[in-house]
């Protein structure tokens, strides 16, 4: 019986201890550049821009790397826009765009976003968000995946419609 004590706590540690948890970790903003359409946040790892395209449409756009490439676009294919009036307000904890409809605020510590209406009702949250490098057909690319909390629920985006997993 005393065997048995001892045996069940050292079996349960050695068993954590090659567990791996499943946490994303942060990315803080480690720079600010505001532009004339929006700003651009140095990460951590990669960038993100936030583009004002109007006052209700602000295009956020992340790369894991330093630069945001330009590919071709397929499904967004609008390219310019009229002059959106539009202010930032930075703080040491975050950074916000805000429209004449709505505001978002991108959290320094790890780049998630919130965004709220003009009373300060949050909307949504997105982030965090990790891409993972990938091949698919021989090509380099990468795998996305962010989390997304909407009216209190966390939600998962795929593309194409499937289940990641493919199960439902």
């Amino acid at each position: 019986m005393q065997r048995t004590r001892f045996a069940v706590p050292f079996l349960l540690l050695a068993c954590a201890a090659s567990l791996q948890a499943q946490w994303n970790p942060l990315n803080p903003v480690t720079g600010v550049e505001q532009q004339p359409n929006g700003v651009l946040l140095t990460m951590q790892t990669g960038v993100m821009r936030l583009a004002v395209c109007t006052d209700s449409i602000i295009r956020v756009t992340y790369s894991p790397a330093s630069a945001i490439p330009n590919p071709p676009e397929y499904v967004v294919t609008k390219t310019t826009w009229p002059a959106a009036k539009w202010s930032m307000q930075s703080t040491d904890k975050t950074v916000s765009l805000v429209t004449g409809r709505f505001k978002a605020t991108v959290n320094r510590e790890d780049g998630s976003i919130s965004y709220f209406d003009l009373a300060d009702k949050n909307l949504v949250n997105e982030g965090p968000r990790t891409m993972t490098p990938a091949k698919v057909n021989g090509e380099d690319t990468y795998r996305s995946e962010t989390f997304i909390k909407l009216w209190g629920s966390m939600e998962a985006f795929y593309g194409l419609g499937q289940h990641q997993a493919g199960v439902w």
